[in-house]
């Protein structure tokens, strides 16, 4: 719970503090023109310019070192003859050379716009499939949509949002299994009323599989080594519910917001995963699964949260976790054991560091519920200590 000596300031201990902007290192370009189609028109001028002043003196130098000219003599009138045509030959060249530049320049317009076309087309192609019926057109879908976003780096984070948004729709793991069936039942009333009832246990059969696809791929883009990188991005999985997460060795640059979302299944792993975003919020979240890792974590953003968190599993290792940042809280979060569990549900932060003259509060003073033991660096708490 918070305290009185909490040194965060009202404006800090805000949830949603302005986010701040994040650097994008090592910027990519979407696939397109490549070489000197892909220059600008006025550096292809300047360019051609300077290529033909450069051509012209160093010819006027070179035929003044290698011809005697007779300066006292004067220009004869063949010799302007010749310069004249020499001048008009240059400024129709330079001319044409304008005019195919401009040539260039409405192609790379039109060019662009086919490859705009092109991402809306497969865009909306992924997005249909990841609405399909079929189990197996969602998967496809999640797949279209990954590579989509590996291929358009500018438009990564759009693809990212689709894929967030989709675990952020409604799933119940109990019809997970059912087929996508409805059954109509109608009622009649004595006094002439009748009521039709509509009832379809499962609009996306087996959408688990579908989920686990999404995080599996998103796990895969945001390891050390990825090929296509989105540790950048930002990850918006409010109220997600997810099963069976396993974002081991992750790393997340952007704002990553966990609110409200729910972690099932058997085990929930953010084991030696870095986030290193300004805000990080885990608040009001569920930890459900029977094992949640944070063991080895890093946690080095302004603001990390885990106020109104619960953990009812029954193991939750945030053992050598390190908080490095500006406020890390646990107010008000609560470690029980639901029944029919009767152990309680184990708890440990051992070897917890905190760095930066980071603030945690709420660690040393957790909710405890239904026989729950937390143990900090070989000390058992078991209640408000």
């Amino acid at each position: 719970m918070a305290t009185d000596d909490d040194p965060a300031p009202p404006e800090q201990r805000a949830r949603h503090p302005d986010p701040a902007p994040q650097p994008k290192p090592n910027p990519e370009r979407d696939p397109g023109l490549r070489g000197l189609a892909s220059w600008s028109l006025w550096a292809v001028l300047l360019g051609a310019l300077l290529l033909g002043t450069g051509a012209v003196w160093g010819a006027y130098v070179g035929v003044g070192e290698l011809v005697e000219v007779d300066t006292d003599a004067g220009i004869t009138p063949a010799q302007r003859i010749t310069a004249a045509f020499a001048v008009a030959t240059a400024a129709g060249v330079l001319v044409a050379l304008v005019v195919n530049l401009r040539k260039q320049d409405v192609s790379e317009q039109t060019t662009r716009r086919e490859f705009d076309a092109a991402f809306t087309d497969r865009f909306a192609s992924a997005a249909a499939q990841l609405g399909g019926a079929a189990p197996a057109e969602r998967i496809a879908g999640v797949y279209a949509m990954a590579a989509l976003a590996d291929e358009h780096p500018t438009r990564r984070q759009q693809c990212l949002d689709v894929l967030c948004g989709y675990l952020r729709l409604p799933f119940d793991p109990a019809t997970n299994h059912l087929a996508d069936t409805s059954t109509t039942i109608t009622q009649v009333f004595h006094d002439g009323r009748t009521v039709v009832h509509h009832e379809n246990p499962a609009s996306k059969p087996f959408d688990q599989q579908v989920r686990e696809t999404i995080t599996t791929v998103i796990r895969d883009h945001t390891q050390p080594d990825a090929h296509r990188s989105w540790s950048s991005l930002d990850y918006n999985l409010t109220g997600a519910h997810l099963t069976n997460l396993d974002l081991t060795k992750s790393r997340f640059a952007g704002h990553v917001d966990f609110y409200a979302a729910t972690f099932s299944g058997v085990e929930t792993s953010f084991a030696e995963t870095m986030f290193s975003g300004d805000h990080t919020w885990f608040d009001g979240a569920t930890f459900s699964a029977k094992t949640t890792l944070f063991n080895g974590a890093t946690f080095s953003g302004d603001h990390t949260l885990f106020d109104g968190a619960t953990f009812s599993g029954e193991i939750a290792l945030f053992d050598g976790a390190t908080f490095s940042g500006e406020t890390t809280r646990f107010d008000e979060a609560t470690f029980c054991a639901q029944p029919p569990r009767t152990t309680g549900v184990k708890v440990t932060f051992d070897g917890v560091k905190r760095e930066n003259d980071a603030t945690l509060s709420g660690l040393s003073a957790p909710r405890l519920q239904d026989g729950a033991t937390i143990t900090q660096d070989g000390k058992q708490f078991h209640g408000w200590e």
